[in-house]
């Protein structure tokens, strides 16, 4: 048993093979435990942009499977000036917890996150985004 939550992550492609390498590096001691529930993929004219979700995943930063993200989302909040963050690199990740009102944002470029997901009582996959 535990506290569930939904964490949804877009990221911009270079943000995404850090993710990625990242989870796989996990996976790769672990047995492929730390999966994504959903991936999904758009192009747009300033590059391919990704969306990946687990709909009930514990998400503890104690736990190693998390770590592997969080980390890799530290380094991208790093790159970011003032919130504006290099192309390529621009991430925003919301989790909604089991509770109500228990919803974190996190992002590292303001114009991403405005121009990113977003939640109602579970978060919609942006439109032209297509499943991986």
């Amino acid at each position: 048993m535990g506290y569930y939550s939904q964490v949804t992550i877009q990221v911009q492609e270079k943000g995404y093979e850090m993710l990625k390498k990242s989870m796989d590096e996990y996976n790769e001691g672990f047995g492929g435990y730390f999966i994504p529930d959903r991936t999904f993929r758009r192009n747009r004219k300033s590059g391919t942009e990704y969306v990946i979700q687990w709909n009930s995943v514990q998400w503890n930063s104690d736990f190693n499977d998390v770590m592997s993200v969080e980390s890799v989302l530290d380094k991208l909040k790093s790159m970011a000036v003032k919130f504006e963050a290099p192309d390529g690199y621009k991430f925003c990740k919301i989790r909604i917890g089991e509770e109500v009102n228990d919803i974190e944002i996190d992002f590292n470029d303001w114009s991403y996150r405005e121009d990113g997901i977003s939640w109602q009582s579970s978060v919609p996959i942006p439109n032209g985004f297509s499943r991986v």
